[in-house]
């Protein structure tokens, strides 16, 4: 496995030592020129001499309104930088969390609860009613016997005696007397 994980940092080094090498993209800042040319008619020198006078101006002028900012190269490596180095981080936090639960034995909370469930089923298929339950713990009654059902954080399932419950009312309670007894 460390073998992979050494494949993918080089990996990763080597793509951010590539953007950081790319050249930073050469923006042209806009530039206008005006050219003017001047031609003046023929103008007499001297007699029987024609001289044509032709003149050209060119003027550059950079708006500074149009000014780009960007970011350079170290910038861009130093972001690089910093997405393979959080990419890493989170990574190796995933599998130390993984290995320390694998370890421990320790078992997630909805693996508990499903565990419980099972079980619990078992036990109102042979008569017993949930007097209280919560996601890892239940206490399940029958007549006047209790049990207190649990799975710990080993996901073993255990199961212990209660002391007796007063009988409920409601399924001890004398029904009426049948219609013509007497």
């Amino acid at each position: 496995m460390l073998p992979r994980i050494s494949q993918a940092v080089t990996l990763l080094v080597v793509a951010a030592a590539l953007i950081a090498a790319a050249p930073a993209g050469a923006q042209e800042t806009p530039t206008t020129a005006d050219t003017v040319t001047d031609t003046t008619a023929p103008t007499e020198i001297a007699p029987g001499e024609t001289v044509t006078v032709e003149s050209t101006v060119t003027e550059t002028a950079t708006p500074d309104d149009t000014t780009t900012v960007e970011l350079p190269t170290w910038g861009w490596a130093l972001v690089a930088a910093g997405a393979t180095a959080v990419l890493i981080a989170t990574f190796a936090l995933g599998r130390a969390s993984k290995r320390n639960r694998q370890r421990t034995g320790e078992r997630l909370p909805a693996e508990r609860s499903q565990t419980l469930l099972a079980a619990l089923s078992g036990w109102l298929a042979e008569g017993w009613v949930i007097e209280s339950q919560s996601s890892t713990e239940a206490v399940v009654r029958k007549g006047t016997e209790r049990r207190l059902l649990s799975v710990d954080a080993g996901g073993a399932f255990g199961r212990s005696e209660l002391p007796p419950a007063e009988p409920d009312p409601r399924w001890t309670a004398p029904g009426p007397e049948p219609p013509g007894g007497d």
